[in-house]
């Protein structure tokens, strides 16, 4: 709704979206598609006689079958009755399977056609229920997240894996790290972590709904990553709001090379980001990565 007011005018705005959702997941459909089929359309077992391999020249620059031309004729032919028509399509289906074959090879034993089951790899399917989150859901996370927490040696990094699109959805960690003296380090999007735009991500869900089962609905998908992109951006904001600090961790002084300057840059920046997104949370992110509540998540 937020996002809805921002843009001015609602309908607008989520019938575009869903338009612009609507093109990419087609386009990422097709894409896992064209892979799926590549790989198992079609099986060809054939057999090489001794007397084929030899290289023929004039084969290779028309590689056709002397009766092409009677064959065409006959597939082009057109017939009332049900049963010819239907022999003449398996002709010419046969036409086609056998153009596909290189003159080398005889003794063609099988041709099997694949059925659009096996395009799926995974022999079962995940159920995605939007509301279940609710349902316990978070609850379960944050006793799994305190349990991981009382057993696990202090020295072993501990991973909150949720979605994370808001402030309010992270502070739980937080607040469990300040209990238990852990640091944080967050590996958000587009600093740590690469962005990737909606078709690629929609591509990757539908290409995993092959491989695994799982598949998360693209309209979930798709607001997910807008409210990943205004969180980001408000982080951003934090960030130039943020004094200049006299403790930078960037070292200048030779012999620093061109890429571990660069390195030291991008680590700063992280920094600058982990401290403004637990400030987002209500929180004040000290040098050392250990975080101090201080207030309520922004949104």
């Amino acid at each position: 709704k937020r996002q809805a007011i921002e843009a001015g005018d609602t309908v607008r705005f989520f019938k575009d979206r869903r338009a612009a959702v609507a093109e990419d997941f087609i386009l990422a459909t097709e894409e896992v598609h064209l892979q799926a089929v590549s790989e198992v359309i079609c099986r060809v077992h054939f057999n090489l006689t001794d007397q084929n391999i030899e290289k023929n020249d004039h084969d290779d620059e028309l590689p056709y079958h002397d009766n092409d031309k009677e064959e065409s004729n006959n597939a082009k032919s057109t017939n009332n009755n049900a049963t010819n028509h239907r022999e003449e399509e398996e002709d010419s289906n046969e036409i086609i399977i056998t153009q596909m074959v290189p003159n080398n090879i005889t003794n063609l034993t099988k041709v099997e056609l694949l059925s659009a089951r096996d395009l799926i790899k995974t022999p079962h399917v995940d159920i995605f229920v939007p509301h279940a989150i609710f349902n316990g859901g978070l609850e379960r996370a944050d006793q799994t997240f305190n349990e991981l927490l009382q057993n696990t040696s202090s020295n072993q990094p501990i991973i909150w894996g949720n979605t994370n699109t808001r402030p309010s959805e992270y502070v739980n960690a937080l607040k469990a790290a300040e209990k238990c003296g852990r640091p944080v380090k967050f590996i958000s999007w587009g600093t740590r972590l690469k962005r990737v735009p909606r078709r690629e991500l929609l591509r990757r869900n539908v290409a995993r709904f092959r491989n695994s089962g799982r598949y998360i609905p693209a309209g979930a998908l798709a607001a997910s990553l807008g409210r990943v992109q205004k969180l980001v951006k408000q982080a951003q904001a934090e960030v130039e709001r943020m004094p200049l600090s006299s403790s930078s961790s960037i070292d200048a002084s030779p012999p620093v090379t061109t890429t571990e300057f660069l390195a030291q840059v991008a680590e700063e920046e992280n920094r600058k980001m982990d401290k403004a997104l637990a400030s987002l949370a209500g929180f004040r992110m000290l040098e050392n990565g250990f975080v101090v509540q201080n207030g309520d998540a922004k949104f």
